[in-house]
């Protein structure tokens, strides 16, 4: 296989990883963690079921994919803020466009994807379900 080959599969494996989790992140928060079953998520991202746990071995892999995506826009909003700006003012505009943009990584801090991990027993520490 040639390199440009090899980069167009990474490239492919990516981009269906990243479909993959999109879904997924949607269908818990819209059915809950546990409600939302491989076989729904392989068919809204209309790959095989197999594909999806080939990407993700575990299901909570796909609740949690966007966490350092959105952890380190976080730091960049920050980082790369006007001068004179305040950090909450950067990474207000920086969410304000996220969410016109319908970024996913943004959808990882709203109030949906937080009631989800809030009621799913599964993403919640060992010690908040006792």
């Amino acid at each position: 296989m040639g390199v440009e080959s090899a980069g167009l599969c990474e490239c492919k494996k990516r981009e269906t990883r990243q479909l993959i989790s999109g879904y997924a992140t949607r269908l818990f928060m819209a059915q809950g963690f546990e409600s939302t079953t491989i076989a729904e998520i392989a068919t809204a991202a209309r790959v095989a079921k197999k594909t999806v746990t080939n990407c993700f071995p575990r299901k909570e892999g796909m609740a949690l994919d966007h966490q350092d995506a959105f952890v380190a826009g976080l730091a960049e909003a920050v980082a790369a803020r006007n001068t004179g700006e305040s950090a909450l003012r950067a990474l207000r505009r920086n969410f304000e466009a996220g969410v016109a943009a319908q970024d996913s990584v943004i959808g990882f801090a709203g109030l949906d994807f937080s009631r989800m991990v809030h009621e799913s027993p599964t993403s919640r520490p060992a010690c908040a379900r006792c």
